[in-house]
């Protein structure tokens, strides 16, 4: 056991600290977890993982302190005197002849477990070692704690310090107070509009009823940066999330068509996340700096290129602008309402709960090491949410970009919409060759 010293009640008084709004959405929901998994080229052993918790993660106060929640009183981080490396660190030694469809179960079952936050601090670490190959860190993290991106900061202080990370730095700019008070009317009724979307209507890939199993599978093949970069602007400019974005609405309309559903008919309401801005003055910025946007993806439209640039279009105003800017600060200001007030908000939104939700989060650009150990690939995978059935999770590392798609074992098999997913980008490439 890791012991901590010990604090007096007043000193316990003044580390405690008051969650942000956009950190309580979190509180008390069983599975808001975010999860990171972490392929390593050789085995890293269990005490050499303990020991850089110790070093390495310890000494930033937030991986120290748990997580109260009083009924009558605003939740707040408190430190913990005593942590057992025993239990936010273990081992899963899968047996020989195991595959990846066994490492991908030990994810499931995480996803169906949820973290302990009142009496210690919510996350831990699995290292699932798998025969004649390495490691899978699989890290749990309460999704109070922090977003992808500040799961990614954390990824980097854990990995060796001599190997410096390189972190993409966020170009989007805030919009200037003058040109928001000035399209403050039309604004307003915007974000509206954005955010009481039409009714999503059940079909192949949404139903009513929350999950009771979750899934997951990643890419067999992920692409390259460099390749989805170049196949945008082939296909007439854009970005790499444009480029992801079209292949996952072909991934869902094939497999709606598959199943029988009017595709021209259906409106697939996809939930996006956005903004990300960090504050300038943290050198390690955790909480949670987000807001989700609703975009309508056109799996209605046959025409693969055509597709595509509805896609790109459908996605600039959530690059720039007012947009990004108010659904981050609007879901954190609406996050400081009591307890009953949010869960009612969550509750009355599952009857226009979006059919699925994308993220995409950029990750270190070079290499990492881990105990001298190289880091092959780095994925997130997104937990399920209500009765969203879909989630995929993108996430970009050292020049590569990997899917996850977390199902609901009722509706479909994460598998297939991975494979889909590979070959509309195959259909992508066709496309702009022919160009």
């Amino acid at each position: 056991m890791s012991t901590l010293p010990a604090l007096s009640t007043v000193s316990r008084l003044a580390q405690r600290e008051t969650l942000r709004g956009a950190d309580r959405w979190f509180v008390g929901q069983r599975h808001a977890m975010g999860f990171m998994s972490i392929g390593l080229a050789e085995r890293l052993q269990l005490p050499q993982a303990s020991a850089f918790v110790t070093s390495r993660l310890l000494p930033i106060p937030r991986m120290s302190q748990r997580l109260v929640a009083p009924k009558s009183a605003a939740p707040y981080w408190e430190h913990c005197p005593a942590i057992d490396l025993d239990v936010h660190v273990r081992e899963r030694v899968l047996p020989e002849g195991s595959t990846s469809s066994d490492a991908r179960k030990v994810i499931e079952d995480a996803m169906l477990t949820p973290l302990d936050s009142g009496e210690r601090p919510p996350w831990d670490m699995t290292l699932i070692q798998r025969p004649g190959s390495g490691t899978l860190l699989l890290w749990r993290m309460h999704h109070s704690i922090t977003d992808a991106a500040g799961l990614t900061a954390l990824l980097t202080r854990y990995a060796d310090p001599d190997v410096r990370a390189v972190l993409p730095q966020s170009t989007r700019p805030s919009p200037s107070l003058l040109s928001t008070i000035s399209h403050v009317p039309r604004n307003i009724l915007d974000l509206i509009r954005n955010a009481v979307p039409p009714e999503a209507p059940l079909s192949s890939i949404k139903r009513s009823e929350p999950a009771t199993g979750t899934a997951v599978a990643w890419l067999s093949r992920p692409p390259s940066v460099s390749s989805l970069k170049q196949l945008a602007h082939a296909l007439g400019g854009g970005t790499v999330n444009d480029v992801i974005m079209a292949a996952a609405t072909g991934a869902l309309r094939r497999y709606m068509l598959e199943h029988g559903d009017d595709v021209e008919k259906i409106p697939v309401m996809c939930g996006v996340a956005v903004g990300g801005a960090k504050p300038q003055n943290s050198e390690l910025p955790l909480g949670n700096h987000f807001g989700f946007l609703t975009v309508q993806l056109p799996v209605g439209v046959a025409d693969v290129g055509a597709r595509y640039t509805q896609m790109r279009s459908t996605m600039q105003p959530t690059k720039t602008g007012y947009r990004p800017f108010f659904a981050e600060k609007s879901y954190n200001l609406f996050g400081y309402l009591g307890a009953e007030r949010r869960n009612k908000l969550l509750e009355d939104g599952k009857r226009r709960e979006v059919s699925c939700i994308i993220t995409n989060v950029s990750g270190p650009r070079t290499q990492l090491r881990i105990g001298g150990i190289p880091v092959v690939d780095v994925r997130m995978h997104a937990a399920l949410f209500q009765s969203i059935g879909v989630m995929v999770a993108v996430y970009s590392y050292n020049g590569r970009v990997d899917v996850s798609v977390s199902a609901d074992k009722a509706l479909l098999e994460p598998e297939t919409l991975c494979e889909y997913f590979e070959e509309e980008i195959r259909t992508l490439e066709g496309v702009a060759s022919s160009q």
